[in-house]
């Protein structure tokens, strides 16, 4: 059985990941809740672990596949502060919130899903950065409004953020304060596709700091971390070819 305090932190961590992974198997075990899926289109992974947010309450690992368009449907009818309770019975997967004064009780089909087994390798990130969340939305939005492609140039301790389109081309430039923090062991050059970082975007009310980690011809990092140990992780494949 998985408990949270609260339907808010699962809510919203099935909101940040539902429009990438349709599907996805949780697997529940040691008194943690862990999760990777992959998108259909094979350029980006998402990885989530919790255990500090949950009591999970299970003698052997167990997996839970759920439809996530359901599951949101299902956990947006939940008082918000209430606490939440998830049990497998015949193939269902029964989640229940329950406060003073009001009771919901849901009961939804579990799927059989074939995934293949994804293991994200450690990395070596040469480039590190950490800033407001509520600054990577502005900056990719603000992307968005030009261009399709964000290149992105770390060197020294700047980072630059760029596109173009047939408006103009629009960049802007962060430094390292007190407010952001700017580690390069090597500099580089590499552009993504916004479309995939729009949809990372929903998983900022989760945590205060963003943390991106990049490197030439590697995966983007875009960490959120909801405690010390329960983080939400996307992982997104460079662009080969682009006139960013």
């Amino acid at each position: 059985m998985l408990e949270f305090d609260s339907a808010t932190l699962f809510k919203k961590v099935v909101d940040s990941i539902r429009d990438i992974c349709k599907d996805t198997t949780f697997e529940i075990s040691n008194g943690s809740l862990d999760m990777q899926c992959m998108d259909s289109s094979h350029v980006c992974i998402v990885v989530l672990h919790l255990s500090d947010s949950l009591k999970a309450n299970t003698l052997d690992p167990i997996t839970m596949s759920l439809n996530l368009s359901n599951l949101y449907k299902v956990l947006q009818t939940f008082d918000a502060e209430s606490p939440v309770t998830i049990k497998l019975l015949d193939n269902q997967a029964q989640i229940v919130s329950l406060s003073p004064y009001r009771k919901c009780e849901s009961k939804v089909a579990l799927m059989d899903i074939e995934m293949d087994s994804l293991v994200v390798p450690e990395m070596e990130y040469p480039v590190r950065i950490s800033f407001y969340s509520s600054d990577f939305v502005r900056i990719i939005k603000d992307m968005h409004e030009f261009g399709d492609t964000l290149r992105i140039t770390a060197e020294s301790d700047k980072v630059v953020f760029a596109t173009k389109g047939d408006i103009t081309d629009m960049q802007i430039t962060i430094v390292g304060n007190d407010k952001c923090s700017i580690s390069v062991n090597c500099a580089c050059e590499i552009s993504f596709s916004i479309k995939y970082l729009l949809l990372f975007l929903k998983a900022h009310s989760l945590s205060e700091n963003v943390y991106l980690s990049i490197g030439e011809d590697m995966p983007m990092k875009v960490t959120y971390s909801i405690t010390t140990k329960d983080n939400l992780s996307f992982y997104l494949a460079p662009k080969i070819n682009d006139d960013a």
